[in-house]
């Protein structure tokens, strides 16, 4: 009851800060606002179609300002604003925290009317996507009918209506990467030949001095429930080090330090320690060096896919099976997942309760072993 009180309280704030935003009473001609607020990993899958959209005949001409999540500001601006005119990026914790940080973003968003709006994200929220789309003046706005993993059924009744169009939902759970691709062919009118992410840096040079070879233990995700005990990466790394003869370095967010320094004082191999050290860039160029990935289901396997398909495991949390993990193999030959027993044994019926967006009934991932974890390494650093 009182979660409730507290979340009905805020939704009457965010409603008062719109309904202090001033929308634009003017359109300006061949502009879009491209809405995308969610995670590294969900940009990851999609930024690829703002080169598809700049390219297109339709959209060719229009200057496209897209709304954007801090935490993958500097990897959009360095490698997407050939075709990105204008950058206005959020800060989701402020946003959520902050009615007067949230009336400033909005106010600058609302300042401009729109050709067109695109909101592509599947799983939209209200609080970071929808509220967008209310308070712009906009021509059309378009968007994914999706699901109901960050919504509720009556606010996603209502937020439907701040749409022209909504891209229908497939009858079947689609692989990310898909599913941005269908909803680009739907608003261009035509099929894209896009196989594959793919991130191109110029560069797999780092600015880190760094073993050779090595293996990047990535430690951290965005709950806890997404992150495997550190005693097994402890044990892993000792493996990897001892019949493999990889050096290990640790990659994850500030959040993760007490976790790493764990690591450190625990473990009886050396690791180069880069946890909560590194830009977003100097992230992507530790991927890029790297032999192998062993991760938490988090950016850094999207990440190193884009890159080329560097030998990924991904140490698998239970969620959205099929969306994000596991990669069609189509797309990633080098890419293998350690799935809970309660998974593998029963795929397609866990792929429909993973996506229902209750999060209930999902396994450890604490009882993923090591063994498996080192097996499926293994068989990919055979292959090398």
């Amino acid at each position: 009851m009182i979660n409730w009180l507290k979340s009905a309280g805020k939704s009457l704030i965010y409603r008062g800060v719109e309904m202090c935003v001033r929308p634009s009473a003017s359109i300006t001609p061949n502009t879009m606002l491209l809405i995308r607020t969610d995670a590294i990993g969900d940009y990851v899958l999609f930024r690829n179609f703002i080169r598809v959209l700049k390219q297109s005949s339709e959209f060719g001409d229009y200057d496209i300002t897209l709304v954007g999540n801090t935490a993958w500001r500097e990897l959009a601006e360095r490698f997407d604003s050939d075709y990105i005119s204008r950058f206005i990026w959020i800060d989701r914790t402020r946003f959520d925290r902050s009615p007067r940080y949230r009336y400033k973003i909005l106010r600058q968003i609302a300042a401009t009317g729109y050709s067109v709006l695109l909101n592509p994200i599947f799983s939209r929220s209200y609080n970071h996507s929808d509220c967008i789309a209310r308070i712009i003046t906009a021509n059309e706005k378009i968007a994914h009918e999706g699901d109901r993993a960050n919504i509720s059924a009556p606010t996603k009744a209502i937020a439907d209506k701040y749409y022209t169009r909504l891209i229908p939902a497939p009858d079947t759970v689609m692989f990310e990467f898909y599913q941005n691709r269908r909803f680009i062919e739907r608003i261009l009118d035509q099929s894209i030949d896009l196989p594959r992410p793919e991130l191109q840096t110029g560069s797999s040079e780092s600015c880190f001095e760094l073993p050779a070879p090595f293996a990047v233990l990535f430690i951290g995700a965005s709950s806890p429930k997404r992150k495997w005990p550190i005693n097994k990466f402890i044990e892993l790394a000792q493996r990897l080090s001892a019949e493999n003869k990889l050096g290990i370095v640790l990659l994850g967010g500030p959040e993760d330090k007490p976790a790493a320094l764990e690591f450190e004082s625990l473990s009886p191999v050396d690791c180069t320690n880069l946890v909560g050290k590194t830009s977003i860039i100097e992230y992507v160029e530790v991927l890029a060096a790297c032999d192998l990935l062993i991760s938490n289901e988090t950016s850094a396997p999207h990440l190193a896919q884009a890159l080329g398909e560097k030998p990924t495991v991904v140490i698998y949390s239970g969620k959205h099976f099929g969306r994000f993990t596991p990669y069609p193999e189509e797309i990633a030959n080098h890419y293998r997942v350690a799935l809970h027993p309660a998974i593998a044994g029963a795929p397609a019926e866990y792929q429909q309760r993973s996506n229902s967006g209750t999060g209930t009934g999902l396994p450890a991932i604490d009882d993923t072993s090591v063994d498996d974890v080192y097996s499926l390494a293994q068989s990919l650093l055979s292959a090398s």
